[in-house]
Parts: C-alpha cells; sequence; structure tokens
C-alpha cells in the first residue's frame, strides 16, 4: 500500500494514528484558475518501467509495481505453487494514464511532439493488462472503474474468481493518480474542500483528491477465501462496495 500517508504500511499506520498526512496539501498546476488546491500526493521515488513496456508507461502504473513490491514474495510463492494461467489479476482506477493523456494534448495543441506518449497509457484496462503482463501471467485479467468503489469492487471480484474456480489467487488492489480533469470536474460540482477534507466528519466541506496504490494477493489461504479442495468456500466474509463520504 503507498499513499499520502506514506509509502509502506508501516509508514501509514504510524502517520494515520498521528494524523498526518505528509503527502496531502497545496499543489500547484493542477486546479485552472487557482494557484494551489490541497491535494492528496505520493511523495519518494517511483518504480521506473522500463522500454520494453513503453505502453504501460504512467505513474498509475508505476504506484502499482511500488504496491506489488510490497507482496512480491507472495506473488512469486502463489506463481510457483499455482501456475502463471491460475492467478488472476482484478484491479480499480478511475484515472488510469489519463494524465499522460492530458500532456500529449497540451504538447500537441502547442504544436509540439509527444513522443513518449502512447494510447494504451490512458486506456482504463491498462493497469491490469500491465501487470499481468509485468508477472507473465496468463490468467483472467480485467479492470473495474467504478469510481469511490473501483478497489473494493477488484477484491470482491477477485474472491468470486476463487469461488468459481476460475483463479486460484487473485492479485487485487488498485491505484488512482492526480489528473486534472477529475480534480477541475469535482471543482466545478463545488465538491472540492478548500482545505484538508474531513471525511465523515459533522464539518465537511468537500473532498480532497488522491494518488494512492494498493496490491494484494489474495488465494485460498486466507480467511475471506479460505477453500475445501479447489472450489467450495468453507468461510464467508461479508462485504461493503462503497463510501461517498470521503
Amino acid at each position: 500500500m503507498i499513499n499520502a500517508l506514506g509509502n509502506d504500511t508501516d509508514e501509514i499506520a504510524t502517520n494515520l494514528t498521528r494524523g498526518v498526512a505528509p503527502g496531502m496539501r497545496p499543489r500547484s498546476g493542477w486546479l485552472q484558475g487557482h494557484p494551489q488546491a490541497v491535494l492528496a500526493g505520493v511523495d519518494g521515488e517511483l518504480p521506473a518501467i522500463p522500454d520494453d513496456f513503453a505502453a504501460h508507461r504512467s505513474r498509475n502504473n508505476q504506484l502499482l509495481l511500488a504496491a506489488l513490491a510490497q507482496i512480491q514474495p507472495r506473488v512469486d510463492e502463489a506463481i510457483a505453487q499455482y501456475g502463471r494461467d491460475r492467478v488472476a489479476v482484478v484491479l480499480g482506477t478511475s484515472t488510469s494514464g489519463l494524465d499522460e493523456g492530458d500532456a500529449h494534448v497540451n504538447l500537441t495543441l502547442n504544436g509540439q511532439e509527444s513522443l513518449s506518449w502512447q494510447y494504451p497509457q490512458q486506456e482504463l484496462g491498462d493497469p491490469s493488462r500491465f501487470l499481468s503482463h509485468w508477472l507473465a501471467l496468463d490468467g483472467p485479467a480485467f479492470t473495474l472503474s467504478t469510481a469511490c468503489s473501483s478497489s473494493a469492487r477488484a477484491i470482491i471480484s477477485g474472491r468470486r474468481l476463487i469461488e468459481a474456480g476460475l483463479a486460484d489467487v487473485a492479485i487485487v488492489g488498485g491505484a488512482d493518480t492526480l489528473s486534472r480533469m477529475p480534480i477541475n470536474g469535482f471543482h466545478s460540482l463545488e465538491s472540492l474542500s478548500p482545505t484538508r477534507c474531513l471525511p465523515f466528519g459533522r464539518d465537511r466541506s468537500g473532498i480532497t483528491i488522491r494518488r494512492r496504490g494498493r496490491a494484494d494477493a489474495a488465494d485460498p489461504r486466507t480467511a475471506a477465501c479460505r477453500a475445501v479442495g479447489r472450489r467450495r468456500v468453507q468461510r464467508r466474509v461479508p462485504y461493503f462496495r462503497a463510501a461517498s463520504a470521503r
């Protein structure tokens, strides 16, 4: 997990209990007609995407790689145990590489060449396609885009793939990155908070747009997917799909 609170789960947990969000602060250049807006971003260097994957080169996918690195040993173990065709990838995103597409449009309108942009970078299906190719997997791979509930639905869908016998392991999670289009869109709806937001708070005045990434590996040994044999699930855990008061 990586977000405005920190770059790994320990850092996130520490800052959460302290009420500190290092990556949530005023940022310039995102909100049209305003010098700054309070936005949540990820600080620190992200993994580079090599030239072999240039069609998938986006900050969104870099966040995925950063999150994947935290569970890489578990993923490698699952692939070795179950095989590449039995590992699914189900992710959620609302942005994918939209910011890269925005930069391409701006360069083109100003008569400049956009040498690094390729259309797949901004496709909503790209995160799961990229991660599946990165890991050389042959199992199911798809991306969900249902706004705030995208990653929650990805986790649910990964579990359902396991229950249906279509996969033995599902890599689930999601990533979103800052992009001018949704930021200005929410601002036009008067939804952005002028200060750090107060999720579920009585004095909440809006939302704070954020960057974050998360990856997890769900397999039959987890509490949510305790399998008997191959397909029958012994224990069911309830799930909820959405919360709008962020």
